[in-house]
Parts: C-alpha cells; sequence; structure tokens
C-alpha cells in the first residue's frame, strides 16, 4: 500500500468513490418512510441488559419490563410499535414509570443507554394530555413562542439527533419538534418555531439569545428535560443553563428530568436547585464503561501512528477516529482520502459541512469519521463497529465518552487506542477502568504505570516505556490478533 510520497507512483492509483454528496450541498431531510426504516431493535442484544445493575433512590414506583406495560397515550404507543420498541432498556425501565407519575428525576447512565427515549416518550404522553395543547390562542406579531417541552442538550448535533427522535415518537400526534441551535440562520429557526412548537430542542446558547430577545417565552414549559449534563458542565455551559431555568420565566410547577453520565459536584448542586423530591437512577457505575466494549490498548510513538492507522482501518466497517487537534484531523482525513471513502468534523466545519459529513457517516457512504472531541459525545449511530483514540485523551471521563460511541444499545464494539509515554496523567486511571470492566490489562501497561504514569490527570516524571509490544523503538505490534 502506498505511504505518501514514499508510496512511488501508488499514490496515483485511482482513488476511492467519493461520498455520495458532496459535503457543501443540504442534507436533505428524513421523510417519514425512512423514519421507520430501520427498527429500533435491530441486532441488539437484550440479554446483555440483564446483567447490569441499577440503582434507585427516592420514592420510585415499580419498573416496567415490557412498554405494553406502560400506560402510554394510544398515538404514542402506536408509535412506539412502529418504531420496533419491544424490551425497554434498564434506564427505560425505572425512569419512563416514574416519570409518568410526574416525579422528577436525576438519572445516570451510560452513552448509548436508550436515555433519549426515557425522557421523550413521557413527554410526547404529557404534550397530548395536556390542557393546553389543542387549544392555544393564535399569536400575534411580535408575541413570543411558547413551547410545553424543552430538551437542552450541549450540542448541534445532540440537537438534531434528539429532533430526529422526537419525529418518530410524535408521529401523527400534531405535536411538533422544534430546534434552536447555532451554526444556522436564527430567522429560519424562529419562522419553523412560529409554525408550531410544543417541544423545543435547544443548544443552551442559542435559546439563551431567543430568550434575550423576547422571541421565546418559557412561560407554559410543562416538562424540562437536560441531556448530557455532566457535558455541559465541561463545556462551561453551566451559567447559561442558570440563567435560562432559575432567571427566566419558566414554570416552577415543570417536571424536570437530568441525565449526565457522570455525578461530579456541580451535577449534584444542580439536581438541588431544580430537581424537588426526585427520584435518582444509577445505572452501571457512574462513570464507568461496558464491557460490550472490548478495549485494546496499542503502544505506538507519535510518528509511528499513521501506519498504525492504516493498518487498523483495512477491516473496519463502521469506525470513528478521534483526534485532539484541528490540524491533525485534516491531515488525516488527507491521507487516508487517498485509499478510501472518509468524512471528518470539528469545530472550524461550517454546520452545513457538519451535517453532510454526518449524513454521509450514517448513510455507509463514509466508512471512516474523523473527529475530535465536539463529536466525542452525543453522536448516536448504533452500528459504529470500531473507535480508534488516535490521541488518547489525559482524562480518562473524555476517554469514557469517546469509546462510548460504539457499544451502543447492546451492541458489540471495540475501541482502540494509541498509547505513549505522553499519556502517562491517565495511564493508572485507564488501568482501574479495564480491571473494572473486565478487560484484559496487558502486562506492558502496568509497566509504564510504574515508569511515570500519573493518575486523576495528574502527571508523573515520565521515564521510558518497557518491552514487550509496549516499545520505545519506532515500530509497533497489534496485540490481542492484530500482530502486523
Amino acid at each position: 500500500m502506498g505511504r505518501g510520497w514514499d508510496g512511488g507512483f501508488d499514490r496515483f492509483r485511482e482513488r476511492p468513490q467519493r461520498a455520495a454528496y458532496d459535503e457543501k450541498e443540504a442534507v436533505p431531510d428524513i421523510d417519514d418512510e425512512e423514519l421507520f426504516s430501520k427498527k429500533s431493535a435491530e441486532g441488539i442484544d437484550y440479554t446483555k441488559y440483564e446483567e447490569i445493575e441499577v440503582k434507585v433512590e427516592g420514592n420510585t414506583v415499580q419498573p416496567v419490563e415490557n412498554f405494553s406495560d406502560l400506560n402510554l397515550h394510544p398515538k404514542v404507543k402506536a408509535n412506539v410499535e412502529m418504531y420496533g420498541y419491544k424490551d425497554p432498556t434498564p434506564i427505560q425501565k425505572y425512569s419512563i414509570p416514574n416519570s409518568l407519575e410526574e416525579r422528577d428525576i436525576m438519572a445516570c447512565a451510560q452513552t448509548g443507554s436508550g436515555k433519549t427515549a426515557a425522557f421523550l416518550l413521557p413527554i410526547m404522553h404529557r404534550i397530548l394530555n395536556s390542557t393546553k395543547f389543542g387549544r392555544k390562542k393564535s399569536r400575534g406579531y411580535g408575541d413570543p413562542i411558547k413551547p410545553l417541552a424543552l430538551v437542552i442538550t450541549p450540542t448541534r448535533e445532540l440537537c438534531r439527533q434528539i429532533h430526529e427522535e422526537s419525529r418518530k415518537f410524535s408521529f401523527r400526534t400534531g405535536i411538533k419538534s422544534c430546534t434552536a441551535y447555532g451554526g444556522q440562520p436564527r430567522d429560519a429557526q424562529l419562522r419553523q418555531m412560529s409554525r408550531g412548537c410544543e417541544v423545543l430542542i435547544a443548544t443552551p446558547g442559542r435559546l439563551n439569545d431567543f430568550l434575550e430577545n423576547r422571541n421565546v417565552s418559557l412561560a407554559d414549559i410543562e416538562y424540562l428535560a437536560i441531556d448530557e449534563a455532566d457535558r455541559m458542565m465541561d463545556m462551561g455551559f453551566l451559567p447559561q443553563i442558570d440563567r435560562i431555568v432559575e432567571h427566566s420565566d419558566m414554570s416552577r410547577s415543570r417536571q424536570t428530568m437530568v441525565f449526565s453520565a457522570t455525578f461530579p459536584k456541580e451535577i449534584q448542586s444542580m439536581a438541588a436547585r431544580y430537581l424537588n423530591e426526585y427520584v435518582f437512577i444509577t445505572v452501571g457505575r457512574v462513570g464507568s464503561t461496558t464491557d460490550l466494549i472490548t478495549q485494546k490498548i496499542v503502544y505506538v510513538q507519535d510518528f509511528n501512528k499513521m501506519d498504525a492507522l492504516r493498518d487498523f482501518v483495512q477491516n473496519i466497517d463502521l469506525g470513528i477516529v478521534f483526534c485532539k487537534t484541528k490540524v491533525m484531523v485534516d491531515r488525516l482525513e488527507s491521507n487516508l482520502d487517498r485509499e478510501m471513502r472518509v468524512s471528518s468534523i470539528h469545530g472550524n466545519k461550517s454546520q452545513s459541512q457538519r451535517d453532510r459529513a454526518l449524513f454521509n457517516f450514517k448513510k455507509g457512504f463514509s466508512k471512516l469519521l474523523i473527529a475530535t472531541d465536539v463529536a466525542a459525545r452525543g453522536l448516536d449511530i448504533p452500528n459504529v463497529t470500531h473507535v480508534i483514540n488516535y490521541d488518547t485523551p489525559n482524562n480518562i471521563d473524555e476517554y469514557v465518552h469517546r469509546i462510548g460511541r460504539t457499544g451502543r444499545a447492546g451492541k458489540k464494539g471495540t475501541a482502540i487506542s494509541f498509547v505513549n509515554e505522553e499519556n502517562g496523567p491517565v495511564v493508572s486511571d485507564l488501568i482501574k477502568l479495564l480491571k473494572e470492566s473486565k478487560q484484559d490489562v496487558p502486562e506492558e501497561l502496568s509497566k509504564l504505570e510504574s515508569f511515570g504514569g500519573g493518575g486523576y490527570g495528574v502527571s508523573k516524571p515520565r521515564r521510558g516505556g518497557s518491552g514487550g509490544r509496549f516499545r520505545t523503538s519506532n515500530s509497533y505490534e497489534r496485540n490481542d490478533g492484530y500482530n502486523r
């Protein structure tokens, strides 16, 4: 295989077919038929869910074992059946019955655990039974838009994905869902909302903009869901969320649900301020990962990562590669694009470019998505088989969030992480996580820890690596059947 200029004339071989659509084109809307064309339950190993520990605190109700046991509005129940839902995931078993009883909920669950349906199904049920739905007054010129339910989420990509799920559950109900996020014209979003908006799915920045300009009022909000709360904390959004929840005209009699993969003190404080006598649900160990993900650690120096990546991606069906910089994302795309179909997203990409890249990836037109951490959370692509940490993060929570893009909804996945002495700060935490997830810990990784691997984000002086699979030489070896 050609290696850039080192490959001689190999680099002038016929390039692979480009993605089906150019990233400058607009992403087509998904029609109703396509919306329901892929059933939710395909490929899910439900037996794995029985092994997951669930802890519940507070005045809770009994969990359900089947969606048919839920007392959902008939129209919502019909959409659940149409979408192929049969057996609820652990978070759905416990949170939906409590939500239908109008209890506030604080839920900690891994990514890919079915959290979106856990808050959207009760929202649709509540709206259809609301006295405000169906008898709204006509809006006068300049009057603010008043949704009945609000979902706050950290990223544009997650906004779009939740909106897609919302359309499925509100199909033929008359409930209209809208989005509000940066990177798109605000006037176009307001026009969409003016045609009807019962469910508003928004990022904090754009929502605050609409509130400050009195384009939107939260006075009629009956249901509030905050998704990926810890991610929003990491992104510095908590002050904006406080302005939305505590300093707007939002109704105090609302029902509130907060979802988070981890439960740091800032999120605990949020729960104490926003929730009333809430039910606390923990699915699995907070901040841990699933044993459905096979984690492989590969020692490789930075200047050899490109060769290692080329070898690993040859047999990948659908994979995400994470880098720490936008420059590296562009560099990898440029190199790999000569050999296979790839897409990329990062913060400097326009919204239309990011939408197009995700569209091509989800449709299978691109087999590889190269991304910075902007995509580490919120992406809900059920068939991702591999995640590769080209640049392994030195924060264990970020590592968990990244590899959570595979092994979703009961499916198996593989996470491959390139490490060297630069990853010393995360080695100790990584070893603990591997043990908790019942994964093999390479002996050489333990040696790397003893040679300077820190823990909990504290870097120790780093000396050389060790032998075996983890080398300080210019070569690398794959482990667990990946030997080069």
